[in-house]
C-alpha cells in the first residue's frame, strides 16, 4: 500500500495494523480470520463514524479506485447488523427490537409513528430507561399506528440522515 499512500497523500490517512492488536481490530469490525483486510473509516466533525470495507484483491491499483469512489462519495458504508429477528422473537415485551438491517423498514414506516431508542446493554442510564420506556410501550401497544422501538447500537449501525449515536 505503500505506493498507494503516496499517490493518495493528503486525500486519506493510510496505516496497518496486525491481528495482535485485537482492540484496534475490534473497532474495526475486523475479526482474526479476515486478515488480509482494509477498512476505509471516515471521522467527519460532527457526524458519526462511517466506515468503508474494501472488496477486492489487496492491488495498489484497486485500493487507489477504492480511495477515489471514497472522495466521489459513490461508496456505501458496511453496517454493522445484527440478524433480523424472526416473527415472534422481534418484541421485548412490548418494545419492538430494531437492528441495523430492519431500521429503515421499522423506523421510516410512513404509516406509523415510531420512536427508537438506541442504547448499550451495559449502560446505567439505558438500564434505568427500561422499564420506562415499557410502560410507555405497554401502554401504545394496542395502537397499531404506534411503535417503541429499540436498537443496541453496540451491534447495529445505522446510516440515515439525523441519526447520528454518539453516545450513551
Amino acid at each position: 500500500f505503500r505506493q498507494a499512500a503516496i499517490d493518495r497523500k493528503g486525500s486519506v490517512l493510510f496505516i496497518t495494523v496486525g491481528p495482535a492488536e485485537d482492540r484496534v481490530m475490534g473497532y474495526f469490525d475486523i475479526t482474526a480470520e479476515d486478515p488480509p483486510a482494509a477498512v476505509l473509516v471516515n471521522m467527519p466533525e460532527g457526524s458519526s463514524m462511517k466506515k468503508f470495507a474494501y472488496p477486492g484483491e489487496l492491488a495498489t491499483d484497486g485500493f487507489v479506485a477504492f480511495v477515489d469512489e471514497f472522495n466521489a462519495g459513490s461508496l456505501k458504508p458496511f453496517l454493522k447488523s445484527e440478524p433480523i429477528p424472526a416473527d415472534g422473537e422481534d418484541f421485548d415485551g412490548n418494545v419492538k427490537v430494531v437492528v441495523g438491517k430492519s431500521f429503515e423498514a421499522v423506523a421510516l414506516d410512513e404509516s406509523k409513528d415510531v420512536l427508537v431508542e438506541f442504547y448499550a446493554p451495559w449502560c446505567g442510564h439505558c438500564k434505568s430507561l427500561a422499564p420506562e420506556y415499557e410502560k410507555a410501550a405497554e401502554h401504545f401497544k394496542d395502537v397499531d399506528t404506534v411503535v417503541l422501538a429499540k436498537v443496541d447500537a453496540t451491534a447495529n449501525e445505522v446510516d440515515h440522515p439525523g441519526v447520528n449515536v454518539q453516545g450513551f
